[in-house]
């Protein structure tokens, strides 16, 4: 009787669904290199394709950039001053550690929750001490790198695990963000500890494994919503290794999982309905996001100040809170609104802009996939190009995301024969992919998907240094050129964003600290960078107010109003107008 042949190009240790009993698959365990694999390498290359040996190595490698890091940047302006969207969470933080633990100032989340209630915790123990959260997620985000390199090892083997982990250990952004008081770091964690519990379950499936997967997608939702996307796609990821007509093997898996990411939700959205009076699953924003990246005057990156009827709507939470309600309210003519209502609002309105012009929105989409697998990265609240001057470990030669993605999507294909085995990790890509077409595309929200196309990018470097070892030099040639062309398509050159917010920020940080000289400096670097950047010019006029350098603040503000006004934003006219009244009343 012939001998049932191996699938062919089955690297990983998850065996094909339908080819094995359930006691085998349920027994599987990590793949370990073969004695005969370990004889014939050298000794120290034998050590690193041991699991342990390889998971410690890429703990210590990537603690000791993040670590590095944290201690460049921990007397920085920047640090010591929190600005934009990592104050708004300390202030927020703080709010709860000082009573409001049930968040009545915010009756229904703008914004998911779970960082600032992650921070909150954490100054429950330290104090509200921006070093000690910072510590905790370079903690956090040396562990992810563990479990990206556990993933490709579990998936693709031990040479493709360790390309992984290295790369990982050393990739920019993850360094760079695991020191920004930002939620990507931990939502990253989570997303990697429901990966690894659902490719852990397929190969033995017991229950805590999918209510894990469950918490932590829950838990990832609550702090972007986006992850929800993900969920119709584990589904079907579990159902396609156990097999569609396996029903028996797969329905529960998914139950479960389903449940504890709802109970992990539950608690926000019951938050909103008995405090804020209004069923909204997670957050408010979803609708005004919809319109930012999608009505006709956006480049689907964020950095464009969305207009309503020529309005600026905004770029800052704060102006974003003010502005959607008061424009939604005041257009279906009521005199109150509900959170819910402004979503659903805003969401009309953008899906009746795409059906009038739906090429313009196809261009869109196409814009947006352009900036999604550029290597530019876009800048949100921080840019790491500005930031390179405060950090020597961020002038390095570190792992970008314009060398991964080529390496990525070349591992997709290579692999693509065992594709149940990682159909959990591809369709998280997919998903994640899809959702940032939905809304916007920027380096905060791109970098979730990194960890993927770095397990994907140790495969194909797995397969690379295999070849190289066989001899197998054709397929090496045609592997190059496909990585030339995605390179060529990755390097694609993209307009740049000038520092204008960043000098902006930077100067409202020595202002702070009494530096004045340097803050004045650092303004007029941003009105220089952008003319027509009225906030720097109301920023340098509050400053010079301040200094009783009263003729020069008017000069200033009157610039601040003719261009804000010129911009039609009705939020900084008021305001700017506000502080000249003032300053003219000083000067009487």
């Amino acid at each position: 009787m012939a001998k049932k042949k191996k699938p062919k190009g089955h690297t990983g240790s998850i065996p094909e669904s339908g080819k094995i009993s359930n006691k085998k698959r349920r027994n599987q365990r990590v793949e370990k290199p073969s004695k005969a694999e370990l004889k014939s390498s050298p000794s120290w290359i034998a050590a690193l394709k041991e699991y342990k040996t390889g998971f410690f190595l890429v703990l210590l490698l990537a603690f000791i950039p993040r670590m590095l890091h944290f201690l460049e940047v921990v007397d920085t302006p920047f640090f010591k001053r929190l600005h934009a969207d990592p104050n708004m969470y300390y202030d927020w933080a703080l709010r709860i550690i000082e009573g409001d633990w049930l968040s009545k100032a915010d009756p229904v989340f703008y914004l998911g929750p779970l960082y600032p209630y992650f921070l909150s915790f954490i100054y429950s123990i330290a104090g509200p001490s921006t070093s000690a959260a910072v510590f905790v997620q370079v903690v956090l985000s040396t562990v992810s790198a563990a479990l990206i390199y556990h993933l490709a090892h579990r998936l693709f083997g031990p040479l493709s695990g360790l390309a992984a982990g290295v790369m990982a250990a050393f990739y920019s952004m993850f360094i760079f963000y695991s020191s920004l008081l930002l939620g990507a770091t931990l939502i990253i964690f989570l997303n990697l500890v429901m990966l690894t519990m659902i490719v852990s379950g397929l190969g033995k499936s017991v229950w805590w494994k999918w209510a894990l997967a469950g918490v932590c997608m829950g838990l990832s939702a609550c702090a972007r919503g986006n992850v929800l996307l993900y969920s119709p796609f584990a589904a079907l990821a579990v159902a396609l290794y156990f097999g569609i007509k396996q029903w028996k093997l797969w329905v529960m898996p998914v139950l479960l999982m389903a449940f504890f990411s709802l109970t992990a939700i539950m608690p926000v959205t019951l938050h909103n309905l008995l405090i804020g009076d209004d069923f909204v699953l997670l957050t408010a924003n979803g609708g005004s996001n919809f319109f930012i990246g999608n009505n006709a005057s956006s480049d689907g990156i964020y950095m464009r100040n969305a207009t309503y009827k020529g309005r600026p709507m905004g770029l800052s939470v704060r102006d974003q809170k003010a502005n959607f309600p008061v424009v939604a309210k005041q257009e279906l003519g009521l005199s109150e609104i509900q959170p819910s209502q402004v979503s659903s609002f805003w969401v009309g309105k953008t899906i009746e802009g795409i059906n009038a012009d739906v090429a313009g929105w196809i261009s869109l989409l196409g814009n947006k996939s352009k900036y999604y697998f550029n290597q530019y990265e876009v800048p949100n609240n921080r840019n790491i190009y500005f930031s390179k001057q405060f950090a020597w470990i961020l002038q390095q030669p570190l792992v970008t995301f314009g060398f991964v993605v080529p390496f990525a999507l070349l591992g997709m294909f290579l692999v693509r024969k065992n594709f149940k085995n990682h159909a959990a990790l591809f369709l998280f890509f997919i998903a994640h992919f899809i959702a940032l077409l939905m809304f916007f595309v920027n380096a905060r929200y791109r970098l979730i998907v990194a960890p993927i196309l770095l397990v994907y990018s140790g495969a194909a470097l797995g397969w690379i240094i295999e070849k190289l070892r066989t001899g197998d030099y054709l397929r090496l040639a045609a592997a190059g050129l496909a990585l030339l062309f995605v390179f060529s398509f990755a390097y694609v050159k993209v307009p740049r964003f000038s520092y204008r917010a960043n000098y902006t920020s930077l100067g409202n940080a020595y202002s702070k600290f009494g530096d004045q000289d340097k803050a004045l400096e650092n303004y007029d670097k941003a009105i220089a960078a952008s003319r027509s950047y009225y906030y720097a010019y109301f920023k340098k006029g509050q400053l010079l107010a301040r200094l009783n350098r009263n003729a020069e603040a008017e000069k200033t503000y009157r610039q601040a109003l003719s261009l804000a006004k010129r911009d039609n934003n009705s939020l900084y006219v008021r305001r700017i107008t506000g502080k000249l009244r003032q300053l003219q009343k000083a000067m009487q």
